[in-house]
C-alpha cells in the first residue's frame, strides 16, 4: 500500500501512521512503545520508511516531528537535507520520491508541478 503513488494522504500523515504502527508492532503487549531503538529496528526490518517521501515534507514538520522521532535512518534524513540545501543539483524530476502522491481521482494531472495537461510523471 505504501508503494502506491495514488494515496489520499499527505506524507506527514503517512509518516505519523507509519510511526504509530511501528510503535504498536514493536511492543510485545501491543501497547505503544516508547523505545526508539526497538521501533527503529522494527521499521527497518519492515522496510516501510523507504516508502515515505521525506524530501517533499515541509521543513517545519521535518524538524519538529521526523528528526525528533529518532527512528528514521540517517540516509533518509540526508536525502531531505540534500534536496532542500542542494536541490536540483542531485535530483531530477523523474525521481518519484520528489513528487507528492496523487489524489485517488484519475486525470488530476501532475501533483508536483500542478499542470493538469500531463499525467503524474513530470517530464
Amino acid at each position: 500500500l505504501l508503494e502506491e503513488n495514488e494515496l489520499a494522504v499527505s506524507e506527514e500523515d503517512l509518516f505519523r501512521a507509519v510511526l504509530h504502527w511501528g510503535s504498536r508492532r514493536s511492543s510485545d503487549a501491543g501497547a505503544v512503545s516508547t523505545d526508539k531503538t526497538g521501533v527503529k529496528k522494527f521499521l527497518k526490518g519492515a522496510g516501510v520508511m523507504d516508502q515515505v517521501r521525506f524530501p517533499i515534507m515541509s521543513p517545519t514538520f521535518f524538524h519538529q516531528a521526523v528528526e525528533k522521532a529518532g527512528v528514521v535512518p540517517s540516509r533518509l534524513l540526508l536525502e531531505w537535507y540534500q534536496y532542500h540545501h542542494v536541490g536540483s543539483l542531485l535530483y531530477s524530476q523523474a525521481n518519484v520520491r520528489l513528487h507528492h502522491r496523487l489524489p485517488l481521482v484519475r486525470g488530476a494531472g501532475c501533483f508536483a508541478c500542478r499542470d493538469p495537461s500531463h499525467g503524474p510523471g513530470c517530464e
